[in-house]
């Protein structure tokens, strides 16, 4: 009787202590919330001005021949902030998402292109997976992008210093895995799923939302998001999965 007595406190604990962290999740999202509702109106306002200057520099550089293709990514970089704010703004709800078919492999490149001259000032290698046909996957293209650029900037803050990350795809099957894998320390000892939870950061100027939201937006797309240390060297992985699009 007393050891049955004792798993039943047991459960009853792991219980209520998986009650105590959903419930203090939920008080982060609402706090976030709040926070984030007040400002959105703020940084929306003069994106929307900085979109209509890079569209009428790219009208003048055409008018005069010029090809510039950084120009290009001026109102396509505002767009991609602007799905970040309402990405904060419906964090902690159900706003539905704007699912279309996509090409995973040309969102993971473009995303990958946006930072490869900055990771490689600080001396970290992208090493791109190689050219094949494009794999359709349902979901926020934008979105997805965020993703990429979030993952790549932990694997260069986990570097601290010159490195390598290596992006990979593959399809299995119905499903298409990417890895994003760095040459860093790894993830230690701890709880890698303590890393998604909302506001938790290891970094002295990080919002501990890049992974939550990231994380969020798979599974929107119906896929996972996970963190691992490489089992088969030095460094961190980060691996999605998400369903094929046929």
């Amino acid at each position: 009787v007393l050891i049955l007595t004792g798993i039943l406190l047991q459960r009853v604990s792991a219980g209520l202590a998986r009650y105590q962290a959903r419930l203090r999740r939920q008080e982060n999202l609402v706090a976030m919330g709040r926070m984030t509702a007040g400002i959105a109106h703020e940084i929306r306002n003069p994106l929307g001005i900085i979109r209509g200057a890079g569209e009428h520099l790219q009208t003048v550089l055409q008018r005069e021949g010029i090809q510039d293709p950084v120009a290009a990514f001026i109102p396509e970089e505002v767009d991609r902030l602007d799905r970040i704010l309402r990405g904060y703004l419906s964090f902690g709800t159900d706003a539905p998402v704007e699912a279309r078919p996509f090409d995973l492999r040309s969102a993971l490149r473009k995303g990958a292109a946006l930072l490869e001259k900055e990771l490689a000032r600080a001396g970290v290698e992208i090493q791109h997976p190689e050219p094949g046909d494009p794999i359709l996957v349902l979901g926020d293209a934008l979105r997805l992008r965020q993703v990429v650029l979030n993952l790549l900037l932990n694997a260069r803050d986990a570097l601290n210093g010159p490195g390598t990350i290596q992006l990979e795809i593959r399809r299995q099957g119905r499903q298409v895995r990417v890895v994003a894998r760095d040459t860093g320390p790894g993830l230690g000892d701890g709880d890698p799923e303590s890393l998604f939870e909302p506001f938790r950061t290891t970094k002295e100027k990080g919002s501990g939302l890049g992974l939550a939201m990231s994380r969020r937006c798979i599974e929107e797309m119906g896929g996972t998001l996970t963190l691992r240390n490489n089992p088969r060297g030095q460094g961190a992985e980060a691996i999605i999965l998400l369903p094929v699009h046929e």
